[in-house]
Formats: structure tokens, sequence, C-alpha cells
């Protein structure tokens, strides 16, 4: 159970309340904008207008963009809270818990530095978010999802079952492995929203990028797309500075990167002991 209702979670639960079912709030223009385009919007959209959500206690704004031919609501992450430092992963002795946190880190830049690392390995699964000066704070600004249909939690209690139980799967497998690779220590089902064509979208990230360099919960990863794996090989601390350097400390960089190599280890074990055609998958898989 969650202790704390995130800007993104809150996000999450606005969702739920307000967004409509087959556009995305706030949209008007001719047609839907690349991730790339939506990148530039954010950054440079006039703000129209703000408002604060009445859910939650670090009180999230919502603001409604426009560049004057196209309008999109996003949602604005200020909080950067670090009242003490999590251990670092050489300072980590065997019989350490590891389901704890160490330390309590909350910031706006983790949710940037996810989507960055999911646009990097060619996830596609996280909301496009970027930083932004606003009101005198530099915040993330990430893009209000379109066509929401529910999260898993409704998901699960209403026991609806995917179309494609293959792409699903799939999808599943790239979650956990995602969580497990950033470290973040409270994915919740209303933290997966799912629109109407039943694609997943990952969000609330805040207290994401921990500095341990050992993965949580490798038991759950089970299965990898060819092409991810393929990409995890290539994290090494070096690119992770040059691709998040802005978000990340050097001690957030080098526990990801130690992250990367534990797992690519755990399923290279993994296709050493039950065979390739068990544990990797093209895109979509089976």
């Amino acid at each position: 159970m969650r202790c704390r209702p995130s800007s993104l979670a809150v996000f999450a639960v606005v969702l739920l309340a307000v967004a409509p079912t087959s556009v995305g709030q706030g949209v008007t223009g001719s047609a839907p904008l690349t991730r790339e385009a939506q990148e530039v919007f954010l950054r440079t959209a006039a703000i129209v207008s703000m408002r604060t959500s009445s859910v939650g206690t670090t009180a999230p704004k919502i603001v409604t963009l426009s560049d004057g031919a196209f309008t999109h609501d996003a949602q604005i992450q200020d909080v950067d809270e670090h009242e003490f430092r999590r251990i670092h992963n050489t300072l980590i002795a065997p019989d350490v818990d590891l389901t704890t946190p160490f330390g309590f880190s909350n910031s706006y830049k983790y949710s940037v530095a996810a989507y960055v690392l999911d646009k990097h390995l060619e996830i596609g699964m996280v909301p496009v978010t970027v930083d932004r000066f606003i009101d005198g704070r530099t915040c993330a600004v990430t893009w209000w999802v379109d066509d929401f249909m529910m999260d898993e939690s409704d998901r699960a209690d209403r026991q609806e079952p995917p179309p494609d139980t293959g792409a699903w799967a799939g999808q599943m497998d790239t979650i956990r492995i995602f969580d497990q690779l950033i470290d973040n220590i409270e994915r919740a089902d209303d933290d997966l929203l799912i629109t109407h064509d039943w694609k997943i979208w990952m969000i609330d990230h805040t207290r994401a990028f921990g500095t341990a360099g050992l993965v949580r919960a490798p038991e759950t990863l089970e299965r990898s797309s060819r092409s991810l794996l393929g990409k995890l090989r290539h994290l090494d601390e070096s690119s992770l500075r040059g691709l998040l350097g802005a978000y990340l400390t050097p001690d957030e960089t080098e526990g990801l990167a130690a992250r990367a190599e534990s797992i690519v280890r755990w399923f290279d074990q993994r296709i050493e002991e039950q065979g390739a055609g068990a544990v990797l998958y093209d895109w979509p898989p089976p």
C-alpha cells in the first residue's frame, strides 16, 4: 500500500474523474501530433488556463496549452524533495532488505528521466514529458493521455480480459523490466492507464531511480522482447550520463547502469537454462 498520493498518481485519479472517452482532455486540432511534435508543443505552447486539482495532498496543476492551431491539456509537476540520500549500492550489505527504499527522493526530474529513457529504449509506453520553466520554477510537463478507457485497477475489478492476450503479456513483461530497471519502488495498478486500443501507458515515476545497483525483484522478469534486451546491453554508465545527466545524479546514473547490467545477466542465465525460444520473442509476442 502506498503511503502518499504522488503527483502522477493523482494524475491517474483526475483522468478517471474528468477525461473524455474518445479524445484527450482539451484537445483541438486536425490531426494527432507525433511524440517529437508533442515535446515541442509542451515546451513552447502558451498556457491558456491553469487549475489546481482538489484531489490529493500535492495539489497538482492541470494546464491547457495552445499554439494557436492546436490545444491540449497537460499536467505540471514541480515536486523536488530529497529529505535524505539513498544509500549507495557499494555500501549495501548482502542481508539488507531491498524492498525498503533507502531514503526519500520525490522529484519531477525522475518523471522526465523516465520518458527520456523510454524513448531511448523505443518502448513508447511513457507519456511525453519535458522540463519547462513555469511560474519561477522548473517542472515536468506531461502530455494528457488521449483516448483513456480505464486503468489496470478498474480492469482487474471488472475482470475484463484483453482482446489480444499475447500483446497484453508483452506489454506487462516490458513494464516489469522497466520498473526493475528504473528502480520504481511503488508501481500501482492505477499507475497503468489503458486506452481504447488496449495500449498501456505507464505513469508515476517521481520516486524511481534509486542508487542501488541491485535489482529488487529479478524473479518477476520472465520474458523480454529481443529488441529491448538488445538495447539494454548498450546501457553503460557513460552513455547514460550523456542521456540523463540533466536529471539524475552521478550515483543515480551509476545505479541505473548497474541494474541494466544485472537485468541482462539475469536474462542471459534464463536463456542458457531454458533456451532463447522460451525467454525471447519478437514484438508483438506470439
